[in-house]
């Protein structure tokens, strides 16, 4: 019987001392996510999963984890902890982010059909969401990238009528007018000139090319860009034919 206790007192004492140190490596954690401090998050925060379930934070660390590596350009490792995150902890209050990281993590990967499935995922899951004005911002814009015009003028306004003073109506404003179409962004430039000097040699080989002025806090940005096409299909067809020609290209929306 007595070593049985002294067994149980040796038992209780690692438990204690593993909570404490994994109480200790969590703030570590937090204080290096909130840094911007990614790499160490994920390095500490991998090694503190051994332990996680010490922890009433475990969700926690898995919602760090996953906005680490999403924010690192590790989108497939991302997926996976948010994937455990929608999956384990059903009433956690990091549930909802962990599905607008879902979404995320293939809007990244250019995967745009999958990114809309998690955002109207997390609607179905939770349709009075706090996150809906963010979902619905989210939804415009990966239905934007799709071509999907009249369905994503529809969470437009509705961001307009519902959230007229969110943050997300403010960028809504910002980033799109009523005229939706495809247009490939070659470059990017702090002076006119810069601008103008690509915008010609465009011209001269063929291309339809415009500049479109930006303002910044602190300056203006001058973006060269190519076409207003109707179809991402006839997008991705002039991006191959502008990247051959040694053209940095991206596709807008």
């Amino acid at each position: 019987m007595r070593r049985r206790i002294i067994s149980l007192s040796i038992l209780l004492s690692i438990f204690f001392i593993s909570a404490v140190a994994y109480s200790d490596n969590f703030h570590d954690i937090r204080v290096s996510f909130l840094k911007g401090d990614y790499t160490a998050c994920i390095d500490e925060g991998e090694k503190a999963l051994v332990d996680a379930y010490h922890s009433k934070n475990a969700d926690e660390l898995y919602y760090l984890l996953g906005e680490s590596y999403l924010k690192s350009g590790n989108f497939l490792r991302a997926a996976d902890i948010f994937e455990i995150l929608v999956k384990e902890f059903k009433n956690s209050k990091f549930r909802n982010d962990a599905y607008i990281g879902l979404g995320d993590a293939s809007f990244l990967e250019g995967d745009f059909a999958a990114a809309e499935a998690k955002y109207r995922e997390l609607l179905k899951s939770d349709p009075s969401t706090k996150l809906a004005s963010l979902v619905d911002f989210k939804l415009a814009q990966v239905l934007l990238k799709q071509g999907k015009w009249d369905e994503a003028k529809k969470y437009l306004n509705k961001l307009q009528e519902d959230f007229p003073r969110s943050l997300e109506q403010q960028m809504a404003k910002l980033a799109w007018t009523n005229d939706f179409y495809f247009t490939l962004q070659v470059g990017s430039f702090s002076t006119e000139k810069n601008a103008l000097a690509l915008q010609n040699k465009l011209t001269e080989k063929g291309y339809t090319a415009f500049i479109q002025e930006s303002q910044g806090p602190d300056k203006t940005v001058y973006r060269v860009r190519v076409g207003k096409l109707n179809t991402r299909q006839e997008a991705e067809e002039l991006e191959k034919t502008l990247t051959s020609q040694g053209f940095p290209v991206r596709i807008f929306p």
